[in-house]
């Protein structure tokens, strides 16, 4: 398609599109010869990948519309038909959440699905993410879809699909979806819901996961005498009354403040532009409300509540803990309930990215569970989750460091209501004088100590691909490599220290493997991972390309004994530096 003239785009469009509305703008834009415009709204069509679909609320094929949902739900359905047994019988579930279109496209999913024959399970009301993945699972349904655009800004929607594994699809069925998509270009149907009655089960779906799944999370509170209070914020999503729904099983020993400001849903995001807990300044009118009623500790969802954050007061200074410090907390709090119940740990894994922490790997080494990681993506842990429980291992967690978690064996995508109930538990030590740092200083004394610095340097498509090619042959040439009939040439050195191992997710390549080839594969996009050393610290370091931003990314992680944290720390700063004023110099 994207051969195509603006002329053909525009007149496909206007063939297929029936909303009046965009019809018009369309319209209009040929009429006044705006091709400036219409290149923009036409090219490139919005890709269907293993995130689904997901982009600006516009007209037009680089958009998302009526169109593309019914389009989407079409070669979905399609696919998932020819390949699913049964898949029909068994049906969808469908939900959304509170953004502009969201219960519209929910509809409209629900009438395309219907009218290919599916049984149909809309979820009423607004839903949080991981209820949908989680429906899959106890509806045994075939597929999930899920109308959200998670933590992008207000003028963003998407479409997240789930396979009958209740995960995010992977390869081959990406591939096999969006040709079927392409297959399935002309609207069977363009309304809003089914003619024939839905099957309406979200209270079960709701009644399981609150009265199911999560008291198996629940633990013994002991005799506090004053409520852990908490100051949350929904970051004006859907979080809010789950949340709530949530801490009733803790009782009185938890104390919620909303954040009046951000607690209702509004797609508009009025006090935050980008709601994602992982910016710098989203969490400010939380912890400002937190200091008026004189609380030290902020929880935060993202707008669907599949993620979580968490910050904490010490004295005077508030800390926003890292996504690989919830981690680790979260795997020793399991880990330590596990034990407690005398449960054997030989089949137990845990499961994290190759761009997060290393300490669970040292943690499992220690305490003698099993270790394994994945390529970046929850689909990609929710998939080897599956795997690993199919040859008769218990996976206890899992979580990659931007915020997901997840907490419980019933669902393998992350999940920020399940996470939050499980950390309240581990805060309430905290509310004895042990903080959150206090934890992680323990947990550091016992495995070593780790500390990260992540960030990105904001490019155009020429640059990043000018930034990995002089990563992969810029080296020196008595260095270079061969493989796959390539001469790469990575660099030797990283501020001083001398790399020892180098992982080209991209490539497939792996220097510590006999055939050089790497384990996992490779991965989409541009990644490239190094490992550096001396005899007292060690220092791991992932740059990549984001899948969803004009940026290159860093992941940089340096572990110590805890004596040498001081040196660690300044040792980590260093090559920070280094990495983006040489290896990303954007040209």
């Amino acid at each position: 398609m994207s051969e195509a003239s603006i002329e053909q785009l525009v007149q496909d469009w206007l063939r297929l599109d029936r909303d009046p509305a965009s019809r018009k703008l369309v319209e209009d834009l040929w009429r006044a010869g705006d091709s400036k415009t219409l290149e923009r709204y036409m090219r490139p069509r919005l890709e269907f990948g293993t995130a689904g679909l997901r982009g600006p609320m516009r007209a037009g094929w680089a958009g998302l519309n009526d169109l593309m949902v019914v389009q989407t739900c079409q070669g979905m359905g399609r696919y998932a038909a020819n390949v699913i047994d049964n898949a029909l019988t068994r049906g969808v579930v469908i939900g959304h959440d509170h953004r502009h279109n969201s219960r519209r496209w929910a509809e409209m999913a629900a009438e395309s699905f219907s009218k290919q024959g599916y049984q149909v399970f809309l979820l009423r009301g607004l839903s949080f993410t991981p209820l949908v993945p989680f429906g899959v699972t106890h509806l045994r349904a075939a597929i999930g879809c899920m109308i959200t655009a998670s933590h992008n800004p207000g003028e963003d929607n998407g479409i997240k699909l789930y396979w009958e594994n209740a995960v995010q699809i992977i390869s081959p069925h990406d591939e096999g979806i969006a040709a079927a998509i392409l297959q399935s270009l002309e609207p069977a149907s363009w309304e809003l819901l089914p003619t024939t009655p839905l099957v309406d089960h979200t209270s079960r779906v709701h009644d399981a996961y609150f009265t199911g799944v999560l008291p198996e999370l629940m633990r013994p509170l002991g005799t506090s005498r004053t409520p852990l209070r908490i100051v949350h914020t929904s970051l004006h999503g859907v979080a809010e009354p789950f949340m709530r729904r949530a801490f009733a099983l803790l009782g009185d020993s938890v104390e919620v403040f909303s954040v009046p400001q951000q607690s209702k849903p509004d797609p508009d995001f009025p006090t935050t532009p980008f709601p994602n807990p992982e910016e710098k300044g989203t969490l400010d009118l939380a912890i400002s409300y937190a200091d008026q009623l004189g609380v030290s500790c902020v929880y935060a969802n993202d707008p669907d509540a599949d993620r979580f954050s968490v910050a904490e007061k010490v004295g005077s200074e508030w800390k926003i803990l890292t996504g690989n410090e919830v981690g680790v907390l979260l795997a020793a709090t399991i880990l330590h309930w596990h034990k407690e119940e005398r449960r054997d740990i030989s089949k137990v894994y845990m499961i994290t990215t190759v761009v997060s922490s290393k300490m669970l790997q040292f943690m499992a080494e220690e305490e003698g569970f099993s270790y394994a990681e994945c390529l970046t993506g929850f689909k990609n842990i929710g998939n080897l989750a599956g795997e690993l429980e199919q040859a008769g291992h218990t996976v206890l967690f899992s979580y990659e460091e931007a915020l997901g978690y997840a907490v419980s064996t019933h669902i393998k995508d992350k999940d920020g209501i399940s996470t939050a109930l499980v950390f309240a538990q581990l805060m309430l030590k905290a509310q004895q004088g042990f903080s959150l740092r206090a934890q992680l200083d323990a947990l550091y004394a016992k495995y070593g100590y780790f500390v990260s610095s992540n960030g990105s340097v904001r490019c155009e498509s020429a640059s990043i691909q000018h930034i990995f090619a002089q990563l992969r042959y810029s080296g020196p040439e008595e260095q270079a490599v061969v493989y796959n009939d390539q001469a790469l040439r990575y660099p030797e050195q990283l501020a001083g220290l001398a790399v020892t191992r180098i992982i080209d997710r991209t490539l497939g390549y792996d220097s510590a493997q006999a055939t050089a080839a790497s384990q996992l594969g490779t991965q989409a996009g541009q990644m490239v991972q190094f490992h550096a050393s001396t005899r007292q610290f060690q220092i791991f370091l992932t740059i990549r390309a984001s899948g969803t931003e004009p940026k290159v990314k860093y992941y940089l992680e340096g572990k110590s004994a805890v004596e040498n944290k001081s040196d660690l720390d300044a040792l980590v700063k260093s090559v920070a530096h280094e990495i983006v004023s040489k290896w990303l110099l954007v040209v």
